[in-house]
């Protein structure tokens, strides 16, 4: 949420904890507000792809996702 700026009515700016990047989300402010709240980002904006939800939640863009992740992956698939 701290790298999260409204841009305008219904667009929030997330920046990337790991590596900086602007990301746009489509976000109403209310759906901002409910979320800011307390509610699930789930249930708020269930339009959002898994990969927005999680940026808005942890702060992290899905390639710095999967770039933490991938040796549990291949791990996984060995």
């Amino acid at each position: 949420m701290q790298n999260t700026t409204r841009i305008d009515s219904g667009t929030v700016q997330v920046r990337c904890a790991s590596c900086s990047a602007l990301h746009t989300v489509r976000l109403t402010a209310e759906q901002e507000q409910r979320w800011r709240d307390g509610a699930y980002i789930q249930n708020v904006a269930p339009e959002l792809s898994p990969a927005n939800r999680e940026l808005l939640i942890s702060g992290t863009c899905s390639t710095c996702w999967d770039a933490l992740f991938v040796d549990q992956d291949e791990e996984n698939h060995a």
